[in-house]
């Protein structure tokens, strides 16, 4: 196991820095929408990690990071990341991997293509611990369809998706997985905000085949499989995140002054820039060492994911305030970066219940409870 980059991570980070190049500044101050999506899906990012056979590119777990890393740091905005890496990796590996036949046949060759869009809650990362996640319910009909009716909050890319992949708890602490079409009778979109949505189900009534995996088990197949991928992939784009933050506060110390003094003659600022460059280099090898874990091994072990999600929305949320604090000395805000940096990491732990779920993960696997 090496901790340095390949050949090929190096070139996917380009490719990710290249790709943000085509989303215009004026954009990514108006937050996401379908139009910025489309246009990064259309050039291969929605083909990912899907399999050749399905029409994707095959790119394991260490390279989805570096792919996303590199669009973190050349967009600086960790929502429109998340909404590419929420269609192009955390529904389309669960439709991969826990799809039928006919399922994988009926939808993966358009989401590669970008064809048919897809969407998630934010709420399905903390599974049957967010009470938000219970307040979706199935049951199943005699005749093999299911009727569901709650809510879903906080679903991203729910303004645009055709297809959304939710849970509905189906009995105590029992859930299982849908592939619902956006068109279906009695399901109700209403947009929010920055690419998200919440969903509304009057007795919606879905066939048999739009369940995905095994009734009453989404909790054990769907949820470690969303949690390990949103916990490498997610942290990849605030690492690059946190290195564009880096670079603008790097540049504003060695060009400000503040009192008739370089700015980078303070200590203060010295040592902030010291402190982000570490957290920056540890998150790195936390998560991509987390990421050959998931690629290596046939079973891999929930706690280095976990350690590697904790430190790096940690060191992002430091990282954050030690950058604002330079470009205010160097007279440098409000800086659009760093003000939807923070913006984004709010959204991030509202819907998972801050970091206490991924501390509990951790503190599991230390005890030696699963």
């Amino acid at each position: 196991m090496e901790f340095t980059f390949t050949e090929e991570q190096e070139r996917l980070r380009s490719e990710g820095l290249g790709l943000a190049g085509l989303v215009s500044a004026e954009q990514l101050r108006t937050g996401v929408d379908e139009d910025v999506f489309k246009t990064l899906t259309d050039k291969g990012l929605a083909a990912a990690a899907l399999p050749a056979g399905s029409g994707g590119r095959g790119l394991d777990v260490s390279r989805l990071c570096a792919l996303w890393e590199g669009l973190g740091e050349g967009t600086g905005d960790a929502a429109l990341a998340s909404a590419l890496s929420t269609h192009a990796v955390l529904t389309a590996v669960a439709l991969w991997k826990l799809g039928t036949e006919q399922q994988r046949r009926d939808l993966l060759p358009g989401v590669a293509d970008g064809g048919v869009s897809t969407a998630l809650s934010a709420y399905e990362l903390a599974g049957g611990a967010a009470r938000a996640n219970r307040a979706l319910t199935a049951t199943a009909r005699p005749d093999g369809d299911w009727l569901l009716e709650g809510t879903k909050a906080d679903v991203v890319n729910a303004p645009w998706a055709d297809r959304i992949l939710v849970t509905a708890a189906t009995g105590p602490g029992a859930a299982s997985a849908f592939v619902v079409h956006r068109r279906t009778p009695g399901l109700r979109v209403a947009d929010t905000a920055r690419g998200l949505g919440s969903l509304t189900f009057d007795r919606v009534r879905v066939p048999a085949g739009a369940l995905l995996g095994t009734p009453d088990a989404a909790y054990r197949e769907l949820l470690p499989l969303l949690l390990a991928l949103d916990a490498t992939v997610t942290s990849a784009t605030w690492i690059g995140v946190m290195r564009a933050l880096l670079d603008r506060a790097l540049d504003a110390a060695r060009t400000a002054q503040f009192l008739d003094r370089p700015v980078q003659r303070f200590q203060d600022v010295r040592f902030a820039l010291a402190d982000s460059r570490t957290r920056v280099e540890l998150s790195t090898g936390l998560v991509y060492r987390a990421a050959w874990e998931l690629d290596q091994k046939d079973h891999p072990g929930r706690q280095d994911a976990a350690v590697a999600k904790l430190f790096t929305v940690r060191a992002a949320h430091a990282t954050v305030a030690d950058t604002t604090r330079v470009l205010a000395l160097a007279d440098r805000f409000p800086d659009p970066l760093a003000e939807a940096a923070a913006r984004d990491l709010a959204r991030l732990e509202h819907a998972a219940h801050g970091t206490d779920l991924t501390r509990s993960a951790v503190a599991a696997s230390v005890l030696g409870l699963g």
